[in-house]
């Protein structure tokens, strides 16, 4: 196991991450993209997808790699810099869920609202603002109402997804 594997190994574990549903899955790409928004790198790139932003390699790196990230013993080792108040804000943030969504939908929300907010013009928006965010995922993903839209960008803005940047129109 190299540095990469100790690194992910307490990531995975601290956000009680699993594969062994379709679910789990998705909660596990929603969550590390997540992560990853708030500053924490773990080197995964991510592409739009059915579900949202999905990672081919992350995927692949969790089927191969999960019994040993797992079962290993990582007691002895400290994640840096901002990692573990970052892990604290993808795991709380479940508890903002107050449309009764599953877990896996409110997750893939939230990582939807916040890659069309750092690719926006990629998904041809001109100008980025909360409406055009909420008009945008209500085209690309109409199972979630406005109010739900509007409540994960507030989410994503309270806890600082948006880093300082206001999404007003």
């Amino acid at each position: 196991m190299d540095t990469r594997d100790v690194a992910n190994g307490i990531v995975f574990t601290r956000l009680n991450l699993s594969i062994d549903t379709f679910e789990n899955r998705l909660i596990a790409q929603k969550k590390i993209y997540l992560l990853q928004g708030l500053g924490t790198d773990l080197g995964y790139s991510y592409n739009w997808y059915i579900r949202g932003p999905y990672s081919p390699a992350l995927s692949k790196y969790i089927c191969s790699n999960y019994e040993m990230l797992s079962d290993a013993d990582y007691s002895k080792f400290s994640l840096v810099g901002n990692t573990e108040t970052n892990i604290k804000t993808v795991n709380i943030i479940k508890n903002c869920n107050m449309y009764g969504m599953g877990t896996g939908d409110w997750y893939e929300l939230l990582a939807s609202i916040l890659y069309l907010y750092h690719n926006y013009e990629s998904f041809g928006i001109k100008k980025l603002c909360k409406d055009t965010l909420i008009e945008k995922i209500g085209i690309l993903k109409p199972t979630y109402s406005r109010d739900e839209c509007s409540h994960g960008i507030r989410i994503l803005s309270e806890y600082g997804f948006f880093r300082g940047e206001s999404i007003d129109n």
